[in-house]
């Protein structure tokens, strides 16, 4: 039987290291294999990579829950902030011969602010204990690098810039224990 509603207010500052990276690995020009350009090592493939970390994560949410005897069922959700610092980098040659072609490169480092939501379940051990298990899910969306540096020529005089724009998004899924 349930008894009463809980309705309250959580604020945290955590220090935590999420890390995201991914690696496309090397990926073939659909030139037939026989790559781009002449010479005796043509261009015949890229590699995208990036990663994201962030190292501190500061939360502010509402709880509402429901009690039950000794326990306590609440879900939860509201603001997150954080730094993001990142790289985006995109290469392309031929690995034989270890031969570069293009070379462009973006980097993050922003603050941002996303959402969190969850839920838990919490029961008072003694009158001033308790132990609680969580579940959260933290959404930053979209964060956009631009262009940092690029070996990408052109054929113009003087030569034009080079406008390069990537997004990632940074998210994670938590499980606290407390």
């Amino acid at each position: 039987q349930f008894g009463r509603s809980l309705l309250g207010i959580e604020g945290e500052a955590d220090y935590l290291h999420l890390l995201g990276a991914a690696n496309s690995g090397a990926i073939r020009y659909p030139a037939g294999g026989s790559g781009f350009f002449n010479g005796a090592f043509k261009l015949n493939q890229f590699v995208i990579s990036s990663y994201a970390d962030a190292d501190w994560l500061m939360m502010l949410r509402p709880r509402l829950g429901l009690t039950a005897n000794n326990w306590l069922f609440y879900v939860t959700g509201g603001l997150a902030l954080t730094k993001v610092q990142g790289q985006l980098l995109f290469t392309d040659g031929n690995a034989r011969g270890a031969v570069l072609g293009a070379f462009q490169e973006a980097n993050i480092d922003a603050f941002r602010a996303g959402y969190a939501f969850g839920g838990g379940v919490e029961t008072g051990l003694t009158d001033r204990l308790s132990l609680k298990a969580e579940y959260l899910r933290v959404q930053f969306g979209d964060v956009v690098g631009h262009q940092v540096s690029s070996n990408f020529l052109s054929g113009f005089t003087p030569p034009s810039p080079q406008n390069f724009t990537q997004s990632m998004k940074l998210s994670a899924n938590l499980v606290r224990l407390g």
